[in-house]
């Protein structure tokens, strides 16, 4: 009988393994601005996504003006 889920390597480590890939893309990213172009085009694609999740709150301030 097959199992349902497989067995692989523990939620630790792929924490860890995450963890550190991602202290080293920030390293390489600060060190030598690799990734300024990537960066620049994901915050203009997801500057509408903010927006959209940022309106609630900014009603209910604009609503509690007195």
């Amino acid at each position: 009988m097959q199992t349902l889920f497989l067995q692989g390597p523990s939620v630790t480590l792929r924490m860890i393994i995450l963890v550190i890939m991602s202290l080293a893309l920030m390293t390489v990213d600060h060190r030598w601005q690799h990734l300024d172009a990537v960066r620049n085009t994901l915050s203009y694609l997801l500057y509408p996504v903010e927006y959209v999740v940022d309106l609630p709150i900014r009603l209910y301030y604009w609503a509690k003006k007195p």
